[in-house]
């Protein structure tokens, strides 16, 4: 049996616009946002394959992407899923890079730590 798995991002919200980092802040789609996300259900009605349901993290502006589709696509949604949550990202979520650095400096490296555990250690700028 042959699985197939598409993975599809919410659509925009105001926070994504402004370029705030969102993480589990539970921030809905804007009127873009929706507007995105029926034009992709209505691109997957013409693609050959056939969709079964639609799992989302149950954020909202994912929930509401999956719900704008699965009306247009006609398949169910199933319960949302929490292991599909966005990453924590404590403090910084809701703000720009603008405003990390104006707080916190350009340390020149993001470390993020979840649980005493690295999760991201990257060069910032």
């Amino acid at each position: 049996m042959k699985v197939r798995i598409g993975l599809i991002r919410h659509g925009l919200t105001d926070w994504n616009a402004a370029g705030r980092i969102q993480g589990q802040t539970d921030i809905p789609l804007n009127g873009e946002g929706r507007e995105q996300a029926e034009r992709l259900g209505r691109r997957l009605l013409t693609e050959e394959y056939q969709w079964d349901y639609i799992i989302t993290s149950g954020l909202s502006r994912a929930q509401e992407t999956g719900e704008i589709i699965s009306k247009l696509l006609n398949v169910p949604m199933l319960e949302p899923d929490a292991r599909l949550k966005e990453r924590a990202f404590g403090q910084i979520e809701g703000l720009t890079s603008e405003e990390r650095v104006a707080r916190w400096g350009n340390p020149g490296r993001l470390w993020i730590w979840v649980r005493n555990r690295l999760l991201i250690s990257r060069f910032v700028h």
